[in-house]
């Protein structure tokens, strides 16, 4: 049945409110309660959008201009858009880019007075913040990272190598260390920092090494990226006084069982039967890496019974037959050794020496020795307990 509106007086069909729609969306602005304007907060660098929440845990997730994530987000943002009003539809309105604003025209319908029904459209204007998110603010922080590693059982090797470190105070540029199981990372404000770092560890220890690089975030509008460099140096798993079994293609020495003198950018050996001694470069180690087959922790404690120089010519290094008793059978039992030793100028009767006790040990790893393992093979003389109180840690 037709009726006049109450307000304007055309004839319209009949309804709760007796108004015609124009009248009606005159009367009543079912829009009035919705956020016209918001805020998105875009990463400058990674260039995704921070989510809803409270707090410091908002992540930030991947949302391209138009897409149903970015719309998700949007209406989520939107302020009155409650459950009494019903979303019809949503979609975007083209903006350029370089405006930073993402608008939304929205399709809302909402009951009114006397249980009318009335629908209309709005427009949503977002704006955007660009700020870094934790990710990339992490990142760009930490623009060189040098990952120190070392394999293998003992950490000798590397505890040695944070002394210098230390001592030399390497890692004065550093803005972070964090330990990992089998080294270190060390982060840098500056990649100089971290290759200068890398130089350092290559002057005193066989190294070899790996370079990577990420790229973080990319500037479309300057042409450039933000990278990240990291370098994974690996550590040669070898230290002074390991027992290590050489191939014959390794040194002039031959298959041999020799002892590390000292470790440098090369490996310095000895062998303990004969003095002779020979430098393995870090490039040959690497090309045919080995094991130590005994390193510190298993020496044992020997007491000098005599000592008979059998190069009493030569100043240093001089070969000796030495008599020996292991420190624990000593007073129990008669067990003596007469061993060979490259120690000829440095032990006395009555020293305290130690050495690795192959004749109790697993020696395995040895079918490629041409000639008879010794029982025993000295290393040094007793070093005092006191010797490493001033150690520090690198933290």
């Amino acid at each position: 049945m037709a009726i006049p509106c109450c307000v304007c007086g055309i004839s319209i069909e009949s309804n709760s409110a007796n108004m015609c729609p124009t009248c009606l969306a005159a009367e009543v602005d079912i829009t009035a309660d919705i956020a016209k304007e918001g805020t998105l907060v875009q990463c400058r660098d990674c260039l995704r959008f921070q989510g809803v929440g409270k707090g410091n845990n908002v992540g930030f997730a991947t949302c391209p201009l138009e897409s149903i994530e970015l719309m998700a987000l949007c209406l989520k943002k939107i302020h009155g858009l409650t459950r009494h009003i019903q979303l019809v539809d949503a979609k975007f309105i083209w903006t350029d880019p370089q405006t930073k604003r993402i608008k939304l025209r929205l399709t809302i319908r909402k009951e009114v007075m006397r249980h009318a029904v009335l629908q209309t459209d709005c427009v949503i204007t977002f704006a955007i913040d660009a700020l870094q998110c934790p990710d990339c603010t992490t990142q760009a922080r930490n623009a060189g990272v040098v990952q120190l590693r070392q394999k293998g059982n003992h950490k000798r090797a590397f505890d040695h190598l944070e002394q210098l470190i230390l001592t030399h105070a390497a890692h004065k540029d550093a803005i972070d260390i964090v330990s990992e199981a089998d080294g270190i990372d060390v982060f840098f404000a500056e990649k100089k920092s971290a290759e200068r770092l890398v130089q350092f560890v290559g002057e005193h220890v066989p190294v070899r090494t790996k370079t990577m690089r990420q790229v973080v975030s990319v500037d479309s509008h300057s042409n450039t990226a933000n990278v990240t460099l990291t370098i994974v140096a690996e550590i040669a798993p070898i230290c002074k006084d390991d027992l290590v079994v050489l191939e014959a293609r390794t040194t002039s020495l031959g298959a041999r069982l020799v002892l590390v003198s000292h470790v440098t950018t090369h490996i310095h050996v000895v062998d303990p039967l004969t003095s002779r001694r020979a430098e393995i470069p870090a490039a040959r180690y690497w090309k045919h890496p080995f094991d130590a087959l005994q390193s510190a922790t298993s020496l044992v404690e020997f007491i000098v019974l005599d000592v008979d120089l059998v190069d009493r010519h030569v100043q240093t290094h001089a070969m000796a037959i030495v008599q020996v008793a292991r420190v624990s059978d000593f007073g129990v039992n008669d067990t003596t050794f007469h061993v060979t030793t490259h120690l000829g100028r440095i032990l006395s009767a009555g020293d305290i020496v130690e050495g690795y006790d192959l004749g109790r040990g697993n020696i395995g790893a040895l079918p490629v020795i041409k000639y008879d393992v010794p029982d025993i093979v000295l290393v040094r003389r007793s070093i005092a307990d006191d010797e490493n109180a001033n150690i520090i840690e690198l933290e």
